[in-house]
Protein backbone atom coordinates (compact mmCIF):
# COMPACT_ATOMS: atom_id res chain seq x y z
CA UNK A 1 0.00 0.00 0.00
CA UNK A 2 2.79 2.42 0.89
CA UNK A 3 4.67 1.79 -2.35
CA UNK A 4 1.53 2.32 -4.42
CA UNK A 5 0.88 5.63 -2.67
CA UNK A 6 4.49 6.64 -3.29
CA UNK A 7 4.17 5.81 -6.99
CA UNK A 8 0.93 7.77 -7.31
CA UNK A 9 2.43 10.71 -5.40
CA UNK A 10 5.57 10.92 -7.50
CA UNK A 11 3.57 10.54 -10.72
CA UNK A 12 1.28 13.41 -9.76
CA UNK A 13 4.27 15.50 -8.69
CA UNK A 14 5.93 14.86 -12.06
CA UNK A 15 2.80 15.93 -13.94
CA UNK A 16 2.56 19.06 -11.78
CA UNK A 17 6.20 19.93 -12.45
CA UNK A 18 5.79 19.34 -16.18
CA UNK A 19 2.94 21.85 -16.35
CA UNK A 20 4.60 24.35 -14.02
CA UNK A 21 8.10 24.51 -15.53
CA UNK A 22 7.39 23.92 -19.22
CA UNK A 23 6.35 26.80 -21.46
CA UNK A 24 4.24 24.82 -23.92
CA UNK A 25 1.38 23.39 -21.88
CA UNK A 26 -0.29 22.01 -25.02
CA UNK A 27 2.73 19.79 -25.67
CA UNK A 28 2.72 18.49 -22.11
CA UNK A 29 -1.01 17.82 -22.29
CA UNK A 30 -0.65 16.05 -25.63
CA UNK A 31 2.16 13.84 -24.33
CA UNK A 32 0.21 12.90 -21.21
CA UNK A 33 -2.84 12.15 -23.37
CA UNK A 34 -0.72 10.01 -25.72
CA UNK A 35 0.80 8.22 -22.74
CA UNK A 36 -2.69 7.29 -21.64
CA UNK A 37 -4.23 6.43 -25.03
CA UNK A 38 -1.39 4.44 -26.64
CA UNK A 39 -1.12 1.79 -23.88
CA UNK A 40 -4.91 1.60 -23.73
CA UNK A 41 -5.05 1.01 -27.50
CA UNK A 42 -2.32 -1.63 -27.28
CA UNK A 43 -4.42 -3.57 -24.78
CA UNK A 44 -7.05 -4.08 -27.48
CA UNK A 45 -4.71 -5.36 -30.22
Amino acid sequence: VVMSLGLIGTTLLGIYMAFKYNRDKRLVGALIFAGFIIPLALLYL
